[in-house]
């Protein structure tokens, strides 16, 4: 009964088992044999071993078994034949039993299926190949963050080594700056989340520098449970490098258009501009005689006030114009930007032709670059008048609309969103479709030579697409042309009209001590009075040096810095990194009338700064020396 249980037990075994007499014949063959060789127990018993088992194996399965009898266990891995000639791969354990008498009386052996476990194997040997002569890095994590593997890519692109990682956090390595990147990336791996690619600029121990594009993902278990991460790097040095050369001649291109047009400008500007010098000087001659007999000046300041101030707008947008600088994207109300650039077009224009602006009540905002949808209007403004031969109606419109399909453009589709259309609207003499298909080539133009140079149109092209936006022609000839240019709208409204609907008072000091600094001394003292007048107790110099001994003297004493840019010996974009080595977290305002080196990069690298453009109105400055003020005391 005992031997009968026991062979019932092994029979209902998963794993084969089977056991030989002395001279190898197969004496027990159970079920799990059968399933694994295809054998029935009928066609293995009293066959010999190696008739049924290891035929595929390149040992000799029956010196195994006199080796196993010797005394000696057996184990190993092979490839073996079933009885239906297709293969498996087994584990095979081979171990002698004896007799009551300690004879040796065969060998049971144990055998199991480990196809798929090779197969596996086989697989993460190939993947394994694979990631070791990827171009791009891959670095795996455990659920805590820790690496435990990256290939030698990996060690390449960031200059590892593979020891010196191994067991850390991946960003642990790396400059402070990338270091928060991959963390913030690695974290949001762990959390479950598929990241973006983000570019960095890495520098390497040896000094060396490269650009890596980088994303993580998720590695997730069969529950769905994270695991582990991912990240994935790649060298996008050269394409970062033909990027910015691809820029640079861009904005040389634009930047030798706007010569171009400003050349046009010049006449119509100089006439405008000697008219505002006019009334500024007439009204304070009116004032001073006023002054004399000691009547009211307020209509006469108020006079030149608005004078001075349409006089600053002039030159703003003469420096916006010529300004060679990085687009910059932000919400700006795009009423604002068409009033402005038709104010130009009409300097530019004819006074036989007529032009017509019809926009929305509401704001419209939308993502863009002041300057290049300037330049846009432009462009397109000058185009339409030589279309309608500088005589008739030119029509610029601006609508807020919802793409609720794709919308196909020159050169791509916009996908369903929110924009901010632009049309401008020609009664010329419209083109064929020979010439349509062929406007934003790089030098087409229809113009007599001298008149155009073919440029236009493609940088038009050119700032829309890389708004994000898009640009469609319709025109029939002898009638007209509408070109129109999509913009992402905005999220949030423009800074220009948030300004204007606050209605914000003009906010007063409490005696706070104010340190001014200009090498102008009566816009040194005009600061100082203005800042007085505000309730704040301002000191004024005139020099860096003496900026330096009355700071250094009493810093604790002095609340805020106000300084010009531009300034004999030190700017004030250096007086204000000066301020920062020694380590004073002071607010700092840098005054400027014009300076390339004074960008929003620049003042956001000194901290708690603040760039005020010259000439400002007294509520601007209270303003800004207000929310300065605030936020330190926050």
């Amino acid at each position: 009964n005992l031997v009968r249980r026991d062979a019932e037990l092994l029979s209902k075994l998963q794993d084969s088992i089977f056991c030989t007499d002395p001279d190898g014949t197969i004496t027990y063959w159970n079920d799990g044999a059968a399933r694994l060789y295809g054998w029935s127990a009928l066609e293995a018993l009293g066959r010999t071993l190696a008739e049924r088992v290891g035929r595929g194996a390149a040992c000799d399965v029956s010196e195994r078994l006199r080796a196993v009898l010797g005394g000696s266990d057996y184990q190993d891995e092979w490839e073996d034949v079933r009885k239906d000639g297709s293969r498996v791969w087994v584990d095979v354990r081979l171990t002698r039993f004896d007799d009551a008498d300690g004879r040796p009386a065969g060998v049971i052996g144990i055998s199991r299926d480990v196809t798929e476990r090779k197969l596996l194997e086989a697989t993460m040997r190939r993947d394994a190949r694979i990631l070791a002569e990827l171009h791009d890095a891959v670095i795996c994590g455990d659920a805590t963050g820790n690496v435990v593997y990256l290939n030698a890519a990996a060690e390449r692109i960031f200059g590892w080594n593979r020891a010196e990682l191994l067991g850390r956090r991946v960003h642990e390595p790396l400059p402070a700056a990338s270091a928060v990147l991959v963390e913030r990336l690695t974290r949001r791996a762990l959390a479950g989340e598929a990241t973006e690619s983000v570019d960095f600029e890495h520098r390497r121990a040896d000094g060396s520098g490269v650009w890596i594009a980088y994303r993580a993902y998720p590695l997730l278990d069969a529950a769905g449970k994270v695991t582990g991460t991912v990240a994935l790097a790649t060298d996008v040095t050269e394409r970062r490098r033909a990027e910015a050369e691809r820029r640079q001649l861009e904005q040389q291109l634009l930047h030798a258009q706007k010569m171009e047009i400003i050349g046009t400008l010049a006449g119509g500007i100089a006439h405008d501009f000697n008219n505002i010098l006019t009334a500024i000087l007439m009204y304070a001659e009116l004032c001073l005689l006023e002054a004399q007999q000691a009547t009211s000046l307020s209509e006469g300041l108020n006079e030149i006030k608005a004078a001075c101030l349409r006089a600053k707008d002039l030159v703003q947008r003469i420096l916006t114009f010529s300004r060679f600088q990085e687009p910059e994207p932000k919400p700006v109300d795009l009423r604002l930007v068409v009033k402005d650039a038709c104010k130009l077009l009409r300097v530019m224009l004819p006074a036989t032709l007529d032009i017509r602006v019809d926009l929305p009540e509401r704001p419209t905002s939308a993502l863009a670059d002041a300057n290049q949808i300037h330049q846009v209007l432009l462009n397109l403004g000058s185009n339409a008048a030589h279309a309608m031969q500088n005589t008739g109606e030119l029509t610029i419109s601006v609508r807020a609309i919802g793409l609720d399909a794709p919308l196909p453009v020159r050169g791509g589709v916009l996908l369903p969103r929110r924009y901010v259309r632009i049309a401008v609207i020609d009664r010329g003499h419209g083109m064929s479709d020979e010439t349509l298909a062929r406007i934003f080539d790089p030098f087409f133009t229809t113009k007599r030579p001298g008149e155009g140079t073919g440029l236009g149109l493609p940088i038009v092209r050119g700032i829309v697409q890389n708004h994000g936006g898009g640009i469609t022609v319709e025109s029939v000839p002898g009638e007209g042309s509408v070109f129109t240019v999509y913009l992402p709208a905005a999220l949030t409204p423009s800074t220009q009209m948030a300004a204007v609907q606050a209605g914000q008072a003009t906010p007063r000091g409490r005696g706070e001590r104010i340190l001014v600094v200009d090498d102008e001394e009566s816009v040194a003292i005009l600061t100082k009075t203005a800042l007085d007048s505000l309730g704040y107790r301002a000191t004024h110099v005139t020099s860096v040096e003496d900026f330096l001994r009355a700071f250094e003297a009493s810093p604790s004493s002095y609340r805020l810095i106000l300084t010009d840019q531009t300034m004999p010996r030190l700017s004030g974009l250096d007086l204000a990194r000066r301020v920062r080595a020694a380590g004073h977290t002071i607010p700092i305002i840098i005054a400027t009338g014009f300076s390339r080196k004074l960008t929003p990069e620049a003042v956001a690298t000194i901290g708690h700064a603040a760039r005020l453009s010259k000439p400002f109105e007294l509520h601007e400055l209270a303003v800004l020396v207000h929310d300065l003020l605030e936020r330190r005391a926050e």
